[in-house]
């Protein structure tokens, strides 16, 4: 399960590519491009012996990447939920920049589990026609022994950065957007409903688990 997280997390890079300042690009052509680009970027960055040489430029070429097409401000809001309110502008300012880098840290380490993967865009299973402000959109991840494992990707428009933002990813039946929400509610707890001190326990966790992460085996 938790290879499969990261897996998946892996996933999210480069799917919502810009087109012009013209001409809104069709979500699906911008999602099966960025998700090809994805894969061939991990095949040119792992090396002979099958690792990543340079973890530390890996993970800031990421960060580079990662933020003109993840809506991490908007996903952090909805991780926070009722927190995210009474929050004062700089723990709220505070947690976006732990959590951007929370997920970029685990995109880094699931990269290396993802070559070999081919993604496809299938037809939509919704009912009502899709919006700028809610599009999903609907893949089959196929793992080089022939398994599928479906995964939606939902995003919005942003008329800000000219093209779609991820606002929230499922894959294989588990939910990006809750299993965050569920993490940050129980270090809430854990804290004793300390805003500062959950901040700097998340910081913490995704430290610890980034340092525990063998890039490949």
């Amino acid at each position: 399960m938790k290879k499969l997280i990261v897996t998946f997390l892996a996933l999210i890079s480069f799917s919502a590519f810009t087109f012009s300042a013209n001409e809104i690009r069709p979500a699906e052509d911008a999602v099966e491009e960025g998700v090809n680009m994805v894969l061939s970027t991990i095949e040119n960055t792992i090396g002979d012996g099958g690792g990543i040489e340079d973890q530390q430029a890996f993970i800031d070429t990421m960060i580079v990447k990662l933020k003109p097409v993840i809506g991490f401000q908007q996903i952090a809001k909805k991780v926070m939920g009722k927190h995210f309110k009474p929050a004062t502008r700089e723990q709220k300012i505070k947690f976006i920049n732990a959590f951007t880098h929370s997920m970029v840290q685990t995109y880094a380490a699931g990269m290396v589990n993802f070559v070999g993967y081919d993604v496809k865009v299938v037809a939509s299973r919704d009912n009502q026609k899709n919006t700028y402000r809610n599009t999903r959109i609907y893949l089959d991840v196929i793992s080089p022994d022939g398994p599928k494992y479906p995964m939606v990707q939902s995003l919005y428009y942003s008329k800000r950065n000219e093209g779609w933002l991820i606002q929230n990813i499922e894959f294989n039946g588990i939910n990006l957007g809750i299993m965050f929400a569920n993490q940050f509610s129980q270090v809430m707890s854990d804290s004793d409903n300390d805003l500062d001190a959950a901040i700097e326990a998340w910081v913490k966790s995704t430290q610890d688990t980034y340092e525990n992460t063998k890039f490949r085996d």
